[in-house]
């Protein structure tokens, strides 16, 4: 298989637009009741502080510094738990909503566009003159519709002249499955597997356009 890494396509990207606005939401929400949380520890400590009855000044200060100490240091490391568990659930959001999009997009025309680029950037990747194209029954139609389409962008744009035969043995998930005749070298381009491959990537988009502005942070990972 060719070391070519993939690239992104319009198709993938755009997925991501659609979900930041529910995901700053939901961590929204999420970041409310922890910081709900953390107000009525800091209230439940300043009513114990008051209330404290000690024998002299001297023991009322050093006590109360070490209940202060003690519920600060409580409090920080709530509030690190709060803001990875949101981070963690905007993660998943942005995950389980890219698959459901995904789902909703066989419906519409963009969808074979996207098909069709996938099984360019999978021949591309094998980088032979003959590729068996696999995909779920229900990307059947749509990917036997591209094949054409798709063979004359690898000769026009890539100077790759290669003969893509379309294979009915189903495999599971969405998208396509591509392999050389002699099936020695495969390039999946599922849904899922994309996700995998552009794990890193779709977390660093989150994290730039929800997370740092819910956790008020400017830093850069």
């Amino acid at each position: 298989m060719s070391s070519e890494q993939p690239k992104t396509t319009g198709g993938d990207t755009v997925l991501i637009d659609r979900i930041l606005a529910d995901a700053r939401e939901e961590a929204r929400k999420i970041r409310e009741d922890a910081e709900s949380s953390v107000a009525t520890r800091r209230k439940a400590l300043e009513k114990r502080l008051a209330e404290m009855d000690v024998e002299t000044e001297s023991r009322v200060a050093e006590e109360r510094e070490k209940q202060r100490a003690r519920a600060d240091s409580a409090i920080s490391l709530a509030e690190g738990r709060m803001k990875l568990r949101v981070e963690n659930r905007v993660y998943e959001l942005a995950r389980e909503r890219c698959l459901a999009e995904m789902k909703k997009m066989r419906q519409t025309p963009e969808y074979k566009r996207i098909l069709r680029d996938w099984i360019v950037e999978a021949s591309r990747g094998l980088g032979g003159n003959a590729a068996v194209v696999r995909c779920p029954p229900e990307d059947s139609a749509a990917v036997e519709s591209v094949l054409r389409d798709a063979q004359d962008i690898l000769s026009s744009e890539y100077g790759m002249n290669v003969e893509l035969q379309f294979d009915r043995k189903p495999v599971s998930g969405q998208g396509v499955v591509l392999r050389d005749p002699r099936a020695r070298l495969s390039f999946t381009n599922t849904v899922q597997d994309r996700m995998r491959r552009y794990a890193g990537e779709l977390r660093r988009i989150v994290y730039h356009s929800v997370i740092e502005g819910i956790n008020g942070r400017t830093d850069h990972r």
